[in-house]
């Protein structure tokens, strides 16, 4: 479990431009929140009745969006 916990973190981080976010932005966080949204939003995907993924998919990218222009100068 521990190497898994090291290749996700691994795979997040690498290539990423802290210098992009704001300097009161702890860019850690960040990606831990998107987890989060991106976790509970595909749980939500296979619970929704439509089954509407392209407007569901769109709101997601929508919310990621919104947290970009927040943490990014």
């Amino acid at each position: 479990m521990k190497n898994g916990k090291c290749f996700k973190k691994k795979i997040i981080f690498d290539g990423t431009d802290i210098s992009k976010f704001k300097d009161n932005v702890d860019p850690k966080l960040v990606v831990k929140m998107l987890v989060w949204m991106s976790e509970g939003s595909f749980m939500h995907f296979s619970d929704a009745e439509d089954q509407d993924f392209k407007a569901k998919y769109k709101e997601l990218i929508d919310c990621f969006d919104l947290l970009k222009k927040a943490f990014y100068k």
